[in-house]
């Protein structure tokens, strides 16, 4: 059988004597083993301790679904997250603070076909407050009038506010 093409078929029935039946109505297959296409745009975007995954699906006829997997490191071991998401976009909840997670996605068409997986998208959940900054204090030695602010930047900072 071909990829693509549709075959019919009639059915009768023989008796013990040798005796047919008239023939069934036609009834048609169409063999698809086609692949569809991937999921194209993928994005991955952390708040709090959800990240959302957002993705174009593909234009295809008989596209049915999403498939999402997920592993905590980019070569490691993914495991399916959910299947059959139909919509464009999908929110793992409840993640681990500290934790990068990766994700790749495949489509599955209507009889079941999955595409090749995308290209690995990844967000961290960091719900942590940055250390502590080491501050220290002088005063202007000349006037008295003037104070003098020095601080170590703590490795877990981007920005300070006074």
């Amino acid at each position: 059988m071909t990829d693509g093409v549709t075959y019919f078929y009639k059915l009768s029935a023989k008796d013990s004597v040798g005796n047919y039946s008239s023939l069934t109505s036609a009834v048609s297959a169409t063999i698809d083993v086609s692949s569809p296409s991937v999921p194209t745009s993928v994005t991955a975007t952390a708040t709090g301790t959800s990240i959302a995954l957002a993705w174009v699906n593909p234009t295809a006829s008989d596209f049915h679904s999403v498939k999402i997997q997920r592993s905590t490191t980019l070569g490691g071991t993914y495991s399916d997250v959910t299947s059959n998401v139909r919509g464009t976009t999908y929110t793992n909840s409840s993640l681990t603070d500290g934790t990068t997670y990766f994700y790749k996605l495949s489509a599955k068409d209507s009889v079941g076909n999955y595409s090749s997986l995308t290209s690995a998208v990844s967000a961290r959940i960091d719900i942590s407050a940055p250390d502590v900054p080491k501050i220290h204090v002088a005063k202007d030695s000349i006037n008295g009038k003037t104070i003098l602010l020095s601080w170590k930047v703590p490795h877990t900072t981007h920005s300070f506010y006074l």
